[in-house]
């Protein structure tokens, strides 16, 4: 079941709940991007020591994890590329930031959204009113979710890199296009037509992409 948000910074959700019926295109579909290391990605948890939190029933932690493998395969030919992360269900839909910046700050830049009660699998776009990366160029991303009415130490928030790369991306049909990123080790923009084609029911790229770096756990069997 796919849902798509009206929240502006929030262009779509895909649930937990992936069909798994759909023939699938191309079953020799084979990806080859290396599990992350121990420290990558970078995920706190949310703890339920006071207050309100996001978690929803009080008993367990909150979860976010960012869908990347290795930073030297976090790659993107697109100037606003998409980054999904995993968000474990909350007692309420929530507030929340994304950022992208450079190891200078001299590129900085800030979009806020709503993440649903429901979490799951949140894709996030990079608005077009923002600055294009720059080919060459490396940056980390940070999303933060506001649990309270204002942000707290303890709130859930992950970080991870990205970095834009050049390259002549031809007229594709949505299948060659996840093949074409895939074999170019193009991560974010491999996942994003994962995304597109698990949509319409086609579900293999996306369970063989995150069964690649050991996500697996972020595909419904």
């Amino acid at each position: 079941i796919f849902v798509s948000t009206s929240v502006k910074a929030i262009p779509e959700q895909i649930s937990d709940q992936i069909s798994q019926n759909s023939s699938q295109k191309n079953t020799n579909f084979r990806s080859t991007f290396k599990p992350p290391k121990q420290n990558k990605p970078k995920f706190t948890i949310g703890g339920s020591t006071r207050g309100n939190t996001c978690d929803r029933n009080q008993k367990e932690n909150n979860e976010i994890t960012a869908l990347v493998p290795e930073s030297d395969q976090s790659l993107t030919m697109q100037q606003h590329p998409s980054f999904f992360v995993y968000v474990s269900p909350m007692n309420g839909e929530k507030s929340a930031i994304l950022v992208v910046k450079d190891e200078t700050e001299d590129y900085y830049y800030s979009q806020q959204l709503m993440i649903p009660a429901a979490g799951g699998v949140i894709k996030m776009t990079l608005n077009e009113d923002a600055p294009p990366l720059e080919v060459g160029q490396s940056y980390d991303w940070f999303l933060r979710i506001q649990c309270n009415t204002t942000l707290q130490p303890e709130d859930p928030q992950i970080s991870a890199t990205i970095t834009r790369v050049e390259g002549n991306i031809p007229s594709m049909t949505p299948e060659e296009s996840v093949l074409f990123f895939t074999n170019s080790q193009i991560w974010y923009d491999s996942l994003n037509s994962a995304f597109e084609l698990s949509k319409s029911g086609q579900d293999l790229y996306w369970s063989q992409l995150l069964s690649d770096i050991e996500m697996q756990r972020f595909v419904v069997q």
